[in-house]
């Protein structure tokens, strides 16, 4: 069966848009910051082996960042399941 795409674009645009406004409330990331990547995670092969319809898979993103004002360099992990930033380093 095909996925319908919405409106909004496919399930991985509307990931990374989502990852992005999670940092940009949690994290200030807001104008003068640069997304160079939003990778998501994909559920492990077990997980997917052993999923039953109406389980929840856990859905995560790992972000590259950085600010133009001091030219520092991020990686955030960040869950779309719980909307929230797990891990902020530089």
């Amino acid at each position: 069966m095909r996925r319908r795409r919405s409106k909004s674009g496919s399930p991985g645009i509307r990931a990374r848009h989502g990852c992005a406004a999670i940092l940009r409330r949690n994290h200030g990331a807001g104008d003068p910051w640069r997304f160079a990547s939003i990778e998501l995670r994909e559920p492990s092969k077990v997980t997917v082996r052993t999923f039953t319809p109406g389980d929840e898979i856990l859905r995560e993103a790992v972000v590259l960042c950085w600010s133009r004002d001091d030219g520092q360099v991020y990686k955030a992990r960040v869950s779309l399941t719980d909307d929230r930033v797990l891990a902020w380093d530089r």
